[in-house]
């Protein structure tokens, strides 16, 4: 259903030197997997119609298909295969959790420390501890997970190169004001789509300014506590600065937002 790509463990220098985005961490990552793509509305909606049948229920009412501008007053038709939008980070753990347990996997967020109470309903900032990570489920990447599968071992601005180059990407330049079906623009070295542009992608961490975290870290989560976690590589209606491999931004976990979607992650 979902089509992952095989990520060896690897170090690597997280952020970049430019103003706000320093300084440059060292980072090493045990080896992983990500999604070739964002999830899309068809992926989500098939996991989403055998959680509701199973005890499962969503933060968001108003996830759905693609997105656009509200102020569109006759926003282009949408199609399936477009990434999915408006979903809350609890939303996207929820799906997680899900579509793990829907396919035989143990499921990787909890609402204990023992991992006895499968998070299943409701606004709950999971607690680190309260997460399986050494499972084979589905889950949100940390954010210096999706840093690195972002770079696919480059160290320039983007995944490409230091200029901006809107075959890899959909950002405000080209998108004409809404999301684009995933995979249609350049990969990375790794084989990944649309890491840069259509929409933000929700990842685990809290957020703290670069300069507050750790200058060297081994499979970091990010910090223990916080009020807004932490989006990564920016969106259809967004710029080039925004689009940098080291930019970041945060939101409150039940934020609601037409530019929010999710690509997940498991373990080797």
């Amino acid at each position: 259903m979902i089509e992952m790509v095989d990520l060896a463990a690897a170090s690597f220098g997280m952020g970049s030197e430019e103003p706000g985005l320093s300084p440059v961490r060292d980072v090493s990552l045990r080896a992983f997997r990500m999604s070739r793509n964002l999830v899309t509305y068809a992926e989500w909606k098939e996991v989403e119609e055998w959680a509701l049948a199973h005890g499962y229920s969503w933060v968001s009412g108003q996830i759905r298909m693609g997105s656009h501008e509200d102020r569109m007053e006759f926003p282009p038709a949408h199609m399936p295969e477009e990434p999915v939008a408006r979903m809350t980070w609890h939303d996207c753990l929820l799906w997680c959790n899900a579509f793990s347990e829907m396919t035989g996997e143990t499921p990787c967020y909890y609402l204990d420390e023992e991992h006895t109470r499968v998070y299943r309903r409701g606004i709950v900032d999971i607690r680190e501890e309260w997460v399986k990570k050494d499972g084979a489920g589905w889950r949100l990447p940390t954010e210096a997970e999706w840093e690195y599968a972002c770079r696919a071992g480059a160290s320039t601005r983007f995944y490409w190169g230091d200029a901006m180059d809107v075959d890899y990407c959909w950002i405000d330049a080209n998108s004409e004001g809404r999301t684009h079906p995933v995979g249609q623009k350049k990969p990375n070295a790794f084989g990944l789509y649309d890491m840069t542009g259509n929409l933000w992608e929700w990842c685990w961490d809290w957020f703290a300014a670069p300069d507050q975290l750790p200058a060297m870290a081994n499979n970091p989560w990010g910090p223990s506590e916080g009020r807004e976690r932490l989006l990564r590589g920016g969106g259809f209606n967004w710029n080039a600065w925004h689009a940098r491999a080291a930019y970041r931004t945060c939101n409150p976990p039940n934020m609601i937002c037409i530019h929010y979607g999710l690509r997940v992650a498991r373990n080797q």
